[in-house]
């Protein structure tokens, strides 16, 4: 949730209850979805944390559906250009 996400890197007792809530999602066989992440330094560490998706003002703003599948398209044409070069995505979390 966006309220534990914001202070997740100035607080430490937010980045244990993050990791807690990470930890418990995957020990209940979920995948775990980080909200409002606004800067690639807390995409980074919600990464290191083992978060498995990411989804907030970083990677796009609200958008209606046109502007959507551009967005989506635009995506997907990178994932595929970095595939087929071989390079790795600077962050293990899927962008959501």
């Amino acid at each position: 949730d966006r309220s534990f996400v914001a202070d997740l890197l100035s607080d430490r007792s937010v980045e244990a209850i993050v990791r807690a809530i990470i930890n418990l999602g995957h020990a209940m066989g979920l995948r775990v979805v980080a909200e409002g992440v606004e800067d690639r330094a807390t995409l980074e560490r919600l990464g290191e944390f083992g978060c498995d998706q990411a989804q907030g003002f970083l990677l796009a703003h609200p958008l209606e559906l046109g502007a959507l599948m551009d967005w989506i398209r635009t995506w997907e044409n990178r994932a595929n250009r970095r595939a087929a070069g071989g390079a790795r995505a600077s962050s293990p979390i899927k962008l959501v």
